[in-house]
């Protein structure tokens, strides 16, 4: 049994052994003593205290609370002692020195030996001869541990890990890196895979040999990130200044780097941080050196008057960011918390949507989900970012899908979305979720699911290993003098995956010729040929009636394939024809790259030329010129100066030569309204089921009206109408830049416009709970009617009338010479 005594050193509570104790408080008094004529002794004598905290603390665990005579002997043989300076003798004789003088020099050679660069060898041979253990690091930890935990094993300084952790981050915002995406998937997978597979240990003590980057206060100009790279690497602080200016001229890399290491690391205020900057041992012999160089002054190192003037704006922008540093530094470990908590949501979401759409898919090849609607209606919600077709052909070949290949791709698919939650909910709750069995558990299930995947998918996908493809020829008969020939669709009513796409072409021979190619796959290419002859597929001609199946069907006994039917119908030059509307299920590259739409064809009549398909019964305004492919069409109309358009767009107006480009999604473009009457241009587009917005750039001369209702972003761009009428109704954004005669503006909905350059005259109206943002649109005279909750801010100069329901919802600039103001208007 010992007698224990608590102690407070640096303000933290220890116990300690009585004999412990009275080897620490001698060898305590003889370090206040002699240090007692420097100035600033105090500070000095509270750094070396810290620094012992600091090593008594790396020896206790939840296990050892007690530190030991030994442990204070480690102390004084790492920290060093007074009697190794030859100034000990003048200012204090250690008491608890040995007698003779032999054991005294014997000791301190011992000392000497064992706190210099043979102590650093010999510990390295040790650990060199026993493995090390990567643990991550609670002492020092920011989140989980894991870059002072990995610094802590390759000895280096954990900023440099945190820094390698961040860069992706720093691409991926920055958008300089076309994979920073992926980078960025990578470092967060490796950094919550050490989080969940590593052990965590709060027994690493610190490595003080290790060099440790410090922002130098000594050697600053702005923040003194340059003298502190410098002395970490042994080079010119000078250099690094230079690379930093560089860097300003490369996009802001060099302040963006700049500013992440003055925030990301401390500054070196004490001696012990500056001895650890240079990466010198910190004992009581290094300590001393370090004081005295303080005190030593270089006469010949005084500034210029011209390295002063030089560096003044600079000193000025780092009392700045030094103010900030210090009062943001708390909001920005906030905004850090904070963004690894929506993380955390954003991966958490992620992975529940994945699970439950795999498992819908996996019910789906199962057979367990059949109603057709059903699946359409998650296909539109849920599965949206599978095709409908892809759905069918997953339902179409569950029969040749083992049950256990759908389990093993479910198992193999399921273990890392289930993963990609844990780090969710991990990051929010800012402790791991789960345990090291469970962590076992769910791998062994992931690589079983590998293996099974690895021996089943291949053997499913061997059935679709070759592609073959029949072509067939057939002539229909033209229609009997004086008739026009009819083409239609004959709706067989299958629900079941039988794609066929129709092309309608003209030619130069007196005939009506159908080149039908199916196509399919099988094991080999005979088989693929023989499943692409089960096809059964009809067009019938009965008089000046063609008529196509909507679909193809296969016998009973016939297993899907992939197969696909592509039909190439070839009809006289200037044979005039019509076609069923219904057609436009089936039609491919016949309408669009014409210039035409699906909406054109019913009570329409067609004829082919050389030059492609025209529209014989369509109005002017249906057959515009158009430049069509996947995605994009562009139309060349003639001028117009009104424009309506509704729908869900995002519009661009500027003034040039007629044009109208439209961008979006071909299934969406499918559904676009475009036509132009009496110099109106009409725009509409039928809800295709997508909530992707299409892009228009509307190019006009002169634009006098425009009336906008839907959804839209609308943005002007070198726009400048003397006279203009415009009325937006509904949810939209609108910015514009105008320079008006005369601007009479309409606003109801939830619309809102920020509107800058100058007016004569402007006229407002505001409905609903529409905004008005004029306050950089001066205008010589300014009518505003607000009604409702609505609000304007409006810019006048000379006159300004007002009626609006509510005394705050008008506000303006300016100084008009008069004003009228009308309340409570109804």
């Amino acid at each position: 049994m010992k007698k224990n005594i608590s102690i407070n050193i640096s303000g933290i509570i220890f116990h300690i052994e009585e004999e412990g104790y009275e080897t620490l408080k001698e060898y305590l008094q003889a370090i206040s003593a002699y240090f007692s004529s420097y100035e600033d002794h105090q500070e000095i004598v509270s750094d070396i205290e810290s620094r012992i905290a600091e090593i008594f603390l790396a020896k206790l665990d939840e296990h050892r609370q007690v530190i030991t005579l030994q442990d204070v002997n480690e102390l004084i043989a790492n920290m060093g002692q007074i009697s190794d300076f030859e100034a000990a003798e003048a200012i204090y004789e250690s008491p608890y020195e040995p007698a003779k003088e032999a054991e005294k020099q014997e000791e301190t050679v011992f000392y000497q030996e064992y706190t210099g660069q043979e102590q650093y060898e010999q510990e390295a041979a040790g650990e060199a001869g026993s493995k090390r253990k990567l643990y991550r690091d609670q002492k020092r930890k920011l989140v989980g541990g894991v870059a002072s935990g990995v610094a802590h094993y390759l000895r280096i300084d954990p900023i440099w890990i945190r820094l390698l952790f961040i860069l992706p981050l720093l691409l991926l915002i920055m958008d300089v890196f076309n994979n920073a995406d992926s980078l960025f998937i990578m470092s967060m997978v490796l950094y919550c895979g050490i989080w969940f597979f590593v052990p965590a240990s709060d027994a690493l003590e610190e490595d003080t040999k290790v060099k440790r980057l410090f922002r130098d206060p000594e050697d600053q100009v702005i923040g003194g990130v340059s003298s502190g790279l410098a002395a970490y690497f042994g080079i010119d602080a000078t250099i690094v200044r230079v690379l930093f200016v560089a860097g300003m001229f490369l996009g802001a890399v060099g302040l963006i780097i700049y500013l992440i290491i003055w925030f990301t690391t401390p500054e070196a205020k004490s001696i012990t941080e500056r001895m650890q900057m240079e990466g010198e041992p910190i004992t009581l012999e290094n300590i001393e050196k370090k004081i005295k160089d303080s005190f030593q002054l270089d006469e010949e190192g005084e500034e210029s008057w011209f390295a002063r003037v030089l560096l003044f704006p600079f000193r000025c922008i780092a009392a700045v960011l030094t103010f900030l540093s210090e009062n943001l530094k708390p909001v920005a470990q906030l905004l850090f918390k904070l963004f690894l908590v929506v993380l955390g949501v954003v991966l958490a979401l992620e992975s529940i949507f994945g699970v439950l759409v795999l498992s819908i898919l996996l019910f789906l090849i199962l057979g367990l989900l059949h109603n057709w609607d059903v699946i359409m209606q998650l296909q539109q919600y849920v599965l949206y970012e599978i095709d409908a077709f892809d759905l069918e052909v997953l339902t179409a070949i569950r029969d040749i899908i083992p049950v256990n290949a759908a389990v093993s791709v479910y198992v193999t698919s399921l273990i890392p979305l289930i993963f990609l939650g844990i780090i969710g909910f991990s990051l929010i709750s800012r402790r791991i979720m789960i345990s090291k069995l469970m962590t076992w558990g769910l791998l062994s299930v992931w690589v079983l699911g590998i293996i099974g995947t690895v021996i089943t998918v291949p053997a499913v996908a061997m059935e679709f290993k070759s592609e073959g493809v029949v072509k067939e020829v057939q002539y229909f008969a033209l229609p009997a003098k004086g008739e026009m020939l009819r083409i239609a669709l004959n709706d067989i009513g299958t629900s079941e995956v039988r794609e066929v796409n129709l092309t309608i072409r003209g030619h130069d021979k007196e005939t009506i010729e159908m080149i039908q190619r199916t196509s399919a796959k099988g094991k080999s290419r005979q088989e693929a040929l023989d499943n692409a002859r089960a096809v059964r597929y009809q067009t019938k001609q009965e008089g000046n009636l063609l008529s196509f199946d909507s679909k193809f069907t296969l016998p009973e006994n016939q297993p899907f394939r992939v197969q696909s039917l592509d039909i190439n119908l070839y009809l006289p030059y200037h044979m005039d024809f019509e076609m069923d509307p219904a057609l436009g299920n089936i039609l491919n590259a016949t309408l669009y790259p014409n210039g035409y739409r699906v909406g054109q064809l019913e009570g329409n009549f067609w004829t082919f030329n050389q030059e492609g398909l025209r529209c014989l019964s369509c109005p002017d305004q249906h057959g515009i010129a158009a430049e069509a492919k996947e995605g994009e069409r562009v139309f060349s109309p003639e001028e117009f100066s009104f424009v309506t358009i509704s729908g869900m767009y995002d519009v661009t107006f500027r003034e040039g030569p007629a044009k109208i480009q439209v961008k979006g999604r071909e299934e969406d473009l499918q559904h676009f309204e475009l036509k132009i009457e009496n110099k109106r241009l009409l725009i509409e587009n039928q809800s295709s089921g997508s909530n992707d917005k299409i892009e228009l750039l509307i190019q006009s001369p002169e634009i006098v009206a425009i009336d906008l209702s839907g959804r839209m972003y609308v943005k002007f761009h070198e726009f400048h109408p003397e006279v203009l009428h415009m009325n937006m109704e509904g949810a939209i954004n609108c910015e514009a830049e105008m320079f008006n005669e005369l601007l009479n503006l309409k606003l109801s909905g939830a619309s809102e416009m920020k509107l800058k350059g100058r007016g004569e005259v402007f006229n407002l109206e505001v409905d609903g709970a529409s905004q008005v943002d004029a306050f950089d649109y001066p205008a010589e005279v300014v009518n505003v009617q607000n009604m409702g909750m609505g609000k304007s801010k409006v810019y006048a100069q000379e006159v300004l009338n007002i009626s609006s329901s509510y005394a705050d919802n008008v506000s303006y600039k300016g100084s008009p010479e008069f004003v009228q103001q009308k309340e409570n208007w109804k």
